[in-house]
Parts: structure tokens; C-alpha cells; sequence
């Protein structure tokens, strides 16, 4: 299984003056070239014997050989920077790339597949120059009549070295130089019916540090030029979806979906995959496509990452189209999902509950103050009004009025009972107090307030 951030196969490298001059070399080669290389970083490769009638040819290595079957064929290394440069070459199994596309193993790393199956032949053969084939299968196979060449025992033992050719290549090349190193590609005998990859790899021999980087980041340069062998048989093209999931990033506002695709069958096959994102109103449709390749046996697990939205319903699907004699699509589940705020919601809920508790509050003051509770009953007496008890009380008449469910236009009568703070002191006679109050009722339209009333003598 691979996902598509998993790994990193070739890095890219600051373009500084002299890649601009690289850069210009190669442009102007590519236009006086018409054939396609791969190129990188000034050095490149491709194949020699192309065939027009193969499409890609000239861009890759292109076989259906049978099992046991071997190919002598050439690659054409190059470097097409201004400067002189030590390449290494070999040959690597493939692997998938950290987008799903293809990608080639590490020199260090072992080679069971293609990569173990191409032996190269830098040096010319051993043999007079008068020989009439001088090619690996006329000079190595166990049928080969060695006996018209005439060999001596030093030219049979070097001869001897020489056939079993070699894995790793170095060479020098001078600027702008193009050299040819012959190689053979060997299919086992058991190998199986179907696609098999791998490829040619160009490597600068040293290392080079990051220009302007103060970091410990050594660069490989590479560029490898692909090997595409199948077996002839039955071939089989079939894609199958492993999963389909949607899961929330736990650091970033966002929700990533993956989906998993793996290659059944026996060649390689280019898919489109679509992640579509619907909600429950169909106003913020999204799709997210994208094309990639997956080899023989290859799990590809491609995610993409949908920003979260505030509230909603949301509905997510992915298809899978790709080419089996004609378009087939695979379509997963459908995903379903509520998005709710918990956290936002969470605050206004807090900050609701405060606002209600407060109105509670406030409400259970306002009502302690207008009960009354603990004053004790009066009679109001002939020539008192509110506003004249106001002032012996020591309350305000609004309050008075409100405790006692006095209304508008607040006349009370004398003889009527009352209740009053049990603190307050009533005067010797009805008006005779010297506090005055500050304020009177409103006046009403039915009436205007209290008036006082004092008594004649």
C-alpha cells in the first residue's frame, strides 16, 4: 500500500546561475533533438533503438518478451550541463511515488524484478575486430562457434569475463557528451503472464549539498528512464476499492477523505478518481479528481483534504473510472455526516444559561422587593397619600404602591390597610411629618396625583 504523501523519490533543486545556464543548454538540445529523453539536473537518458511503430518507444524501453527470452539493446546517457560529471548507471525494480505514479528503487536497495534482470556491457567485446557478430548472443550463448575467431587463451579467459556483463556502470562524461552503453534484458523462465517494470537510472556519482542551505541536506540527482516488459498471455485489467473513509484532522479545520484502490489484475492501469462532497441542499457541491497510475498488485490510497464548513449535512462519495475494454466505473458507499460546532455551540449555550440566570436573578430581587415580606399592616389615616407616607416611611411611593397593588392613579382612601417597612414611625398626625418626598406619582389621564391634605384647626 502507498499513499499519495508517503515518499519523496527525486527533489527539486534551487535554480541558481549556472542551473539557468543548464536550463539553456538543454532547451536548446531538446529543440535541435526532436526525440524525448528523460532529463534532470543537466544529466538524461533514452533509448537508442526506438521503434515508430510502438508508441512511447522513444521515451522508454518497450518489450513482450516470452519467458527465457533475451533482448540486447542500448541506452544513450547524457549530460547536457556545461560542466564535466560522474554518473553512475543501473538498472532498478519500480515502486509507486508518493503520488502514485512511478517510481524507481535506490541503488542501495535490492532488486528482485527488472531491476535483477539487465546486465550492462560498457566495454567493447575482447574479440578481433574481424568478427562477424559481436553481439552478447553471438559471442555468450552456450551455441555460439567461437572456433572461426581463433582466439587465444587470454582473449577466451577475458571473454569469459566479459559475457556476464555487469549491474553497476560509472563513466565520465565530458560536457555536453553522449556515450552508448549496450545492455541485456533476460526474462526468467517462471516469471508471470502480465506487466513488469523497472528502468534505466542515471545518478551524478557525488552527492551535492543544498546551494545556500546551512542545513546537513545532502541531494542525489537521478533520472531513470522506464523499462516496460510484458509477458505475453492473458492479460488482465481490473481495479477493486479497498475503502472509503472520511475522518476529521484533529489539527487543521478540516476533514480528510481516502480513498483506497488497488490493481488486480497484471498491467498497469491509469485511473480517475472522483471525491464528491454534496450537502443535504445541493448548494456547495465539490469534486475533487485526480489521475494517477497504479501498477500490478499496487494499493493506492489517495486523500483529499475538504475544509470543514460551520453547520450542515454533508454526503460523500468517490468513484473510480478507468479503461477494460471499454470505461468501467467503481463507486463506493455513500458516507454521511453532521457537522455541528460543538465547541461554538458550547459557548453560546454558556453564554445563554448566564443571560437566563441573570433574568432569573434579577427577576427573584424584583420580586422579593415588591412582596413586602416582613412589613407589617397600617391604616392609613384621613389626609395621607402616597407621597406624604413616602416620606415617613422611608420608602419610595413607587414601592409602595407596587407592594401594595396600588394602580394608576394611586388614590388610596383613609381606613384602607396598608403594609409598611416595620421601621417606620407615622407621625403624631396625618401630614405632619417634616420629610418631604422627592417625587411624586405620574400623572394619569384619569386623575393627577395625590394631593395633600392638611387639617385646619
Amino acid at each position: 500500500m502507498i499513499t499519495v504523501r508517503s515518499q519523496i523519490h527525486f527533489m527539486n533543486k534551487k535554480i541558481s546561475f549556472a542551473w539557468l545556464v543548464m536550463i539553456f543548454v538543454t532547451v536548446t538540445l531538446v529543440v535541435a533533438w526532436p526525440v524525448q529523453a528523460a532529463e534532470y539536473g543537466g544529466i538524461g537518458g533514452r533509448p537508442v533503438n526506438s521503434d515508430p511503430g510502438i508508441a512511447n518507444s522513444s521515451s522508454w524501453f518497450i518489450y513482450q518478451l516470452k519467458p527465457g527470452e533475451s533482448k540486447q539493446d542500448a541506452a544513450e546517457i547524457q549530460n547536457n550541463s556545461a560542466a564535466a560529471v560522474d554518473v553512475l548507471v543501473y538498472a532498478a525494480d519500480s515502486i509507486p511515488s508518493s503520488d502514485g505514479g512511478f517510481a524507481l528503487k535506490q541503488k542501495v536497495d535490492t532488486m528482485t524484478g527488472v531491476g535483477s534482470w539487465v546486465r550492462f556491457y560498457p566495454d567493447p567485446p575482447p574479440v578481433p575486430d574481424s568478427a562477424p557478430d559481436k553481439t552478447v548472443a553471438g559471442l555468450c550463448s552456450p551455441s555460439a562457434d567461437l572456433k572461426q575467431l581463433k582466439l587465444t587463451l587470454d582473449q577466451q579467459a577475458k571473454l569469459a569475463d566479459w559475457c556476464p556483463g555487469t549491474t553497476l556502470v560509472e563513466l565520465h562524461l565530458a560536457s555536453l557528451q553522449r556515450q552508448l552503453i549496450p545492455f541485456v534484458i533476460t526474462i526468467p523462465d517462471h516469471v508471470d503472464v502480465g506487466e513488469h517494470s523497472g528502468g534505466i537510472v542515471i545518478q551524478k556519482k557525488n552527492p551535492e549539498a543544498e546551494p545556500g542551505s546551512q542545513s546537513a541536506v545532502i541531494l542525489t540527482t537521478r533520472v531513470g528512464v522506464r523499462i516496460y516488459e510484458t509477458v505475453p498471455g492473458e492479460i488482465i485489467r481490473r481495479l477493486a476499492l479497498t475503502r472509503f473513509t472520511v475522518t476529521k484532522n484533529p489539527k487543521l479545520p478540516e476533514y480528510t477523505a481516502s480513498v483506497g484502490i488497488r490493481n488486480t489484475g497484471n498491467v498497469s492501469i491509469e485511473n480517475i478518481s472522483t471525491i464528491t462532497v454534496t450537502d443535504a441542499w445541493h448548494k456547495h457541491n465539490t469534486a475533487y479528481t485526480r489521475t494517477m497510475q497504479a501498477l500490478p498488485g499496487q494499493e493506492l490510497v489517495i486523500n483529499s483534504a475538504w475544509p470543514q464548513p460551520l453547520f450542515g449535512h454533508y454526503r460523500f462519495q468517490a468513484t473510480v473510472t478507468y479503461d477494460d475494454s471499454g470505461q468501467k466505473t467503481l463507486t463506493t458507499p455513500a458516507v454521511e455526516l453532521w457537522i455541528i460546532p460543538w465547541r461554538d455551540l458550547g459557548f453560546g449555550v454558556g453564554a445563554l444559561v448566564i443571560v437566563i440566570v441573570g433574568l432569573v436573578a434579577w427577576r427573584l430581587i424584583y420580586r422579593r422587593r415588591s412582596s413586602g415580606r416582613g412589613w407589617v399592616a397600617y391604616t392609613v389615616r384621613p389626609g395621607e397619600d402616597l407621597t406624604t407616607m413616602a416620606g415617613w416611611t422611608g420608602v419610595s411611593w413607587q414601592r409602595l404602591a407596587r407592594v401594595n397593588t396600588i394602580r394608576p392613579p394611586y388614590v388610596i382612601k383613609a381606613g384602607r390597610k396598608l403594609r409598611i417597612p416595620p421601621s417606620a414611625k407615622p407621625p403624631q398626625q396625618p401630614g405632619g411629618s417634616s420629610r418631604r418626598p422627592t417625587t411624586s406619582p405620574p400623572a394619569t389621564r384619569q386623575s393627577k396625583s395625590p394631593a395633600r391634605k392638611t387639617l385646619r384647626k
